[in-house]
C-alpha cells in the first residue's frame, strides 16, 4: 500500500480530480467553494490563505454543493 507509514498504521494515498465537465482544471477552486474560500481570505494570512485553497481544490468533492445533496452519495 502507497502512503507514510506511521508504527503499524499506513495513511492512504489519495488522488482526487476536480476537472468538470465545465472544463475546471485541476489548479481552480471548485465553483460551490469560491464563496467560501474569498470570505475566509478576508481574515487569513498570505500562507493560509494558500493552504486553504488547496485543501478545497484537493477535497472540493467532499463539501456539499447545496442543501439538496446534504448526507447523499
Amino acid at each position: 500500500m502507497e502512503g507514510s507509514s506511521n508504527g503499524n498504521l499506513a495513511t492512504p494515498v489519495r488522488t482526487v480530480n476536480t476537472a468538470t465537465d465545465e472544463g475546471q482544471g485541476t489548479d481552480e477552486v471548485p465553483h460551490h467553494l469560491v464563496g467560501l474560500l474569498d470570505s475566509c481570505g478576508k481574515r487569513l494570512e498570505k500562507e493560509q490563505y494558500r493552504q486553504l485553497k488547496e485543501l478545497l481544490i484537493q477535497y472540493g468533492d467532499v463539501f456539499s454543493m447545496s442543501y439538496g445533496d446534504l448526507g447523499r452519495l
